[in-house]
C-alpha cells in the first residue's frame, strides 16, 4: 500500500484519483475476503461430486476413442474414393460419426476437469479438421483434375491449328525466297525482289517461332509426368521465356497479313501457360494438394495415436482422483481460514497508511506552502519562483499563481517593449518595399526565361505528340479490321457455336486491348501537351510525381528542341531508371523546368565538342568522338537523385565556382543570358535539395540533382507550394 502511494505522488495522480484509490482499495479488501469463503465452498463441493463422477468418464472416454478410431480411419477410405459420389458418401458417414463425437464429449464435460476435456476436444477438433481437409481436398483434386482434362483438350486443339499454320507459311516463304513463285500460276519475281535481306529475315522470323511454338508445346504436354513443384515452376518459367521469344518473333513478321493470322494463335497457346489457370499453375495445385493429402494422412495417424495416450491418462487420472478428493477438502478449509485472517490484517494495516500518506504527509504541507507563498507575493514578493510539485490539483494551484507571478513581472516591461515593437516596425517596412521591388525584378526575369524555354521546345513537343498520334492512327486501323472480323464470323453459320463463341471471345479481348492502348497514347498526347501549358504558367502545387516518368519525357524535350534548333545535332542517350523510386511531392513544373536546362546545356556542350572534333580530323577522316548523354535515378539515404552525365568535355574548376551566380554564362551574347542554372539551383534549394557538379577537365561533366523524400513538407512550410489558378486547368481533363 505504501509503494502504491508514493507512486501515486510520483506520477501525479489527482486529489479524486487518490481518494477514490483508497475507497476501491478497501471495497477490493472487502470482495476478497468474500470470494476466498466463496471459492473454498465451491472446492468442496466440487471434491464432493469428483469422486462421484470418475466411472462414467471413464466410459465416456473408452466410446470416444472408438469414435475417434472410426473418423481416423475415413482418411485412407477418402483418399482411394475415385468418384465425386464416393467422396460424398465417405464425408456423409463422417457427419454422422462427428455429430456422436460432439455429443459424448459434451457428456465428458459433465465429468472431467476443463483442462482434460479441452485437451480430448482439441485432439478429435485437429482429427475432425483433418478429415475435413481431405473431403476437401479430395472434392478440389477431383475438380482439378477435370479442368485438367480440359487443358490437355485445348492444348491438342490449339497444337494441332499452330502446327497447320505456321508449317505452311515457312515452306511457302522458303519456297518463294529460293524460286521467286509467289503462286504456281504466275511468274517468278525478279531475284533482287525476292531473295534479299528483307525476304530472309521473314523467312527467319517464321521458322523461329514454330521451332519456338513447339518448344512450348513440349513444355506444356510433359508437365503430365512431373511429381515435383519445383520442376513445375522450373518448366513455367521456360515456357514464360519461350512466350517472350513468341511475341517476340511475331512482332517482326513484316507481313501484315500473315502477323494477323499467327498472333490470335500464339495468344492462345500463351494463355495456355501464362494465363488464368494455365496448365503450370493446374498442375502444381494438383502436386500441392496430393502432398498435403500425405501430411494430413500424417497428422491423423499421430492424433489418433494422441487420442489413445490422453484416454489412458484420463482413466488412470480418474480413479486417483477419487482417492484425492477427501484429503484435498481438508486442506482447502485451512488453506480458507488463513487466508481470511491475512487479508482482514492487510486491510486494517492499508487503511492507516491511507490516512497517514495521504493526508498527513501529502497533501497539509502543500497547502501550508501555498498559502505562505500567496501572502508573501501579496506584499511585492515576485522575485522567487514558485514550486510546482506533481501534477494534481494542488499542482494546477501552484501553476497558475507562478503565472500570475510572471505576468505581474512582465508589466514590469511593458513600456520598454512597446518602444521596440514600434523601432522594428519602422524597419521591417522599409526592408519589405525593397524585398517587394527585388521580386518584382526577379519575376520579369524568370518569365522572359521561361518564354525563350518554350520556344525551343516547340519542335520537341511536335515530335514527342507525333508518336502517339501514330500509335493512335495505327491502333484505329488494326481495331476496324478485327471488326470486320468479327461481322464475318458472326454472319457465318457454317461455323461450329463453340469456335464462333472462342474467336468472338478472342477478338473482343484484343479489340479492350486496343481500346486501352489508344487511351493510352491519347493520354500521352494530352500529358504532353499539358506539360506544356503548365510550364507556360509555371509555379503550381506541390503533389506526388513519377519522377522517372518526369526526367524521361523532358530529357527527350529537351533534345527534339535542341535538334529543331541546332542543325546536324547528334547525341547518344542512355537511360538507367530505377523502378523502386518512390513518388514524391514536388512542384512537377519547376523540376521539369530544371531538367530542360540541364540537359539543353550538355546538348550544346557535346555538339560544340563534336564539331571541334570533325575540324581536327578534317573532312577526309572519320571523327571517333560520339556525344552521348547517360541519365540515372535512384533511391538513396531518404533523398532521390538524378544524375546526367555528358562527355562534352568537362568544366573548368575557375567556371564551376560561378555557373550558379546570375547571369555568368560561357555562351556567347545572343545564346545565353546566364540565368538558367541560377533558376534551377534556386529550385531545388526550394525543395530541400541541392545540385552538385562533378567535372574531369577534358572528358565529361555529372550534374546530380538530390531532392529530399519531404520535399513537399519543405514546400508547405517554405510557403512556395500555392495552389494553380483553376480557371486554367479544364484542358487537363
Amino acid at each position: 500500500m505504501t509503494f502504491l502511494l508514493r507512486g501515486f505522488r510520483q506520477y501525479g495522480a489527482r486529489i479524486s484519483t487518490r481518494f477514490y484509490a483508497a475507497v476501491a482499495f478497501v471495497a477490493l479488501t472487502t470482495l476478497m475476503m468474500i470470494g476466498v469463503a466463496w471459492q473454498s465452498f465451491e472446492r468442496i463441493q466440487s471434491q464432493q461430486e469428483i469422486s462421484s463422477s470418475s466411472l462414467p468418464a471413464v466410459v465416456l472416454v473408452v466410446k470416444i476413442s472408438k469414435l475417434s478410431g472410426d473418423l481416423a480411419a475415413a482418411v485412407p477410405k477418402l483418399i482411394a474414393s475415385a468418384t465425386p459420389n464416393e467422396v460424398s458418401q465417405t464425408a456423409t458417414e463422417n457427419e454422422q460419426i462427428r455429430a456422436e463425437l460432439d455429443r459424448q464429449l459434451i457428456s465428458l464435460r459433465g465429468y472431467e476437469d476443463a483442462m482434460a476435456a479441452n485437451k480430448f476436444s482439441e485432439l478429435v477438433a485437429q482429427l475432425n479438421m483433418d478429415v475435413q481437409e481431405v473431403e476437401a481436398a479430395m472434392q478440389q483434386l477431383l475438380d482439378l483434375r477435370k479442368q485438367l482434362a480440359r487443358h490437355r483438350e485445348l492444348l491438342g486443339r490449339t497444337e494441332t491449328v499452330l502446327r497447320r499454320t505456321l508449317i505452311p507459311f515457312t515452306d511457302d516463304q522458303f519456297f518463294f525466297l529460293m524460286t521467286g513463285l509467289s503462286e504456281l500460276d504466275k511468274p517468278p519475281a525478279p531475284r533482287d525482289v525476292h531473295f534479299n535481306e528483307v525476304e530472309m529475315n521473314q523467312y527467319r522470323y517464321i521458322s523461329t517461332l514454330e521451332q519456338q511454338t513447339n518448344n512450348a508445346l513440349q513444355l506444356l504436354i510433359g508437365i503430365e509426368t512431373i511429381t515435383d513443384v519445383a520442376f513445375v515452376r522450373i518448366r513455367s518459367e521456360l515456357f514464360n521465356s519461350a512466350a517472350d521469344s513468341m511475341r517476340r518473333s511475331t512482332e517482326l513478321i513484316e507481313d501484315q497479313s500473315i502477323r494477323e493470322q499467327i498472333i490470335p494463335l500464339v495468344d492462345s497457346l500463351i494463355d495456355l501457360g501464362a494465363g488464368e489457370n494455365n496448365g503450370f499453375q493446374l498442375k502444381e495445385q494438383e502436386l500441392r494438394l496430393l502432398d498435403r493429402q500425405v501430411a494430413l494422412v500424417a497428422s491423423s495417424r499421430i492424433t489418433s495415436t494422441q487420442l489413445v495416450v490422453l484416454a489412458e491418462q484420463l482413466v488412470t487420472a480418474a480413479e486417483s482422483r477419487a482417492t484425492e478428493a477427501f484429503a484435498e477438502t481438508d486442506r482447502v478449509i485451512a488453506t480458507s481460514r488463513a487466508l481470511i485472517i491475512y487479508i482482514g490484517l492487510a486491510g486494517i494495516i492499508g487503511a492507516a497508511a491511507i490516512v497517514w500518506l495521504l493526508i498527513g504527509r501529502s497533501l497539509i504541507p502543500r497547502l501550508r506552502y501555498l498559502s505562505q507563498r500567496m501572502r508573501e507575493m501579496g506584499g511585492g514578493d515576485l522575485d522567487d519562483p514558485v514550486k510546482v510539485t506533481g501534477r494534481d490539483e494542488i499542482a494546477d494551484m501552484a501553476s497558475a499563481l507562478e503565472i500570475f507571478r510572471m505576468n505581474a513581472l512582465d508589466a514590469r516591461r511593458l513600456n520598454i517593449v512597446e518602444e521596440l515593437s514600434e523601432n522594428l516596425l519602422a524597419k521591417n517596412t522599409e526592408l519589405q518595399s525593397v524585398l517587394d521591388q527585388l521580386k518584382s525584378a526577379q519575376s520579369q526575369i524568370v518569365v522572359r526565361e521561361k518564354l525563350a524555354a518554350l520556344g525551343e521546345l516547340t519542335a520537341g513537343v511536335a515530335h514527342e505528340i507525333k508518336n502517339p498520334l501514330n500509335f493512335v492512327t495505327n491502333f484505329s486501323d488494326l481495331s476496324g479490321e478485327l471488326i470486320k472480323e468479327l461481322e464475318e464470323i458472326m454472319h457465318d453459320e457454317e461455323c461450329d457455336a463453340d469456335e464462333r463463341d472462342e474467336e468472338i471471345t478472342s477478338i473482343c479481348k484484343m479489340l479492350s486491348e486496343n481500346v486501352e492502348r489508344i487511351r493510352e497514347h491519347g493520354a500521352r498526347a494530352v500529358r504532353i501537351v499539358n506539360d506544356m501549358l503548365r510550364m507556360g504558367r509555371g509555379g503550381g502545387s506541390a503533389q506526388a510525381t513519377d519522377l522517372n516518368q518526369l526526367v524521361d519525357q523532358h530529357t527527350k524535350l529537351a533534345f527534339h528542341g535542341a535538334r529543331a534548333s541546332t542543325e546536324n545535332l547528334q547525341l547518344k542517350m542512355d537511360f538507367e531508371l530505377d523502378p523502386e523510386l518512390p513518388e514524391i511531392e514536388t512542384v512537377s513544373q519547376d523540376i521539369g523546368r530544371v531538367i530542360l536546362n540541364i540537359v539543353g546545356n550538355s546538348c550544346y556542350a557535346t555538339h560544340k565538342r563534336h564539331l571541334r572534333e570533325i575540324e581536327e580530323v578534317g573532312d577526309r577522316k572519320m571523327c571517333s568522338y560520339v556525344p552521348s548523354l547517360k541519365v540515372v535515378t535512384l533511391f538513396q539515404d531518404g533523398n532521390a537523385l538524378m544524375k546526367f552525365t555528358d562527355n562534352g568535355g568537362g568544366i573548368p574548376p575557375e567556371v564551376q565556382k560561378k555557373m550558379f551566380l546570375p547571369f555568368f554564362t560561357t555562351k556567347p551574347t545572343d545564346e545565353g543570358t546566364g540565368l538558367g542554372l541560377a533558376m534551377c539551383n534556386d529550385i531545388i534549394h526550394k525543395h530541400g535539395g541541392e545540385i552538385s557538379v562533378k567535372s574531369v577537365a577534358g572528358e565529361s561533366t555529372e550534374m546530380t540533382i538530390r531532392i529530399p523524400e519531404n520535399a513537399g513538407k519543405i514546400l508547405a512550410e517554405s510557403g512556395d507550394s500555392e495552389p494553380e489558378d483553376e480557371t486554367n486547368d479544364d484542358h487537363e481533363d
